[in-house]
Parts: structure tokens; sequence; C-alpha cells
């Protein structure tokens, strides 16, 4: 069974988007400017990100241009 492979933050409406992950040491492992877009668990053309909780970020422009910015943490479970 395969549930929740990708991690993909819920966004409507906004006109600008940059979400990213960063692993236990801060340093990023994934990029995105398309809220189509989400974080597969991999890292570096492809390669699988070991098990562990990952940092994310994101921040954005609402249709109203409020700056918005939101963190959390996502556990990857292999």
């Amino acid at each position: 069974n395969r549930t929740n492979e990708v991690f993909t933050p819920t966004a409507v409406g906004l006109k600008t988007y940059d979400f990213r992950i960063y692993n236990r040491w801060g340093q990023e492992i994934f990029s995105t400017s398309d809220p189509n877009i989400g974080w597969d668990g991999t890292f570096k053309s492809g390669n699988q990100a070991n098990s562990g909780a990952y940092s994310w970020r994101i921040f954005a422009k609402g249709q109203n241009d409020r700056l918005i910015s939101k963190t959390g943490v996502v556990v990857l479970m292999r």
C-alpha cells in the first residue's frame, strides 16, 4: 500500500510560492516555486533521503500582497 508518497502543502490563490525542505543539518535538499510539485523523499537527482524528520518552510505572497511564512516538520518513513 502506497500512501502519502509526495508531501505537497495546500497552496490556493497565491501570487508567489517558495517551498523548501531541509535536513537535520539545515542543508536544503528540495525546493520548488510550483505549488503543484511536492517532495517525494528524494534529493540530488533522485537519491532516496534517509528516514527521519525534515523541516520545511514556505514563503508566499497572497492575492492581497500579504507575505506568508510557514514552517513545520515532516517525518519521512520508509
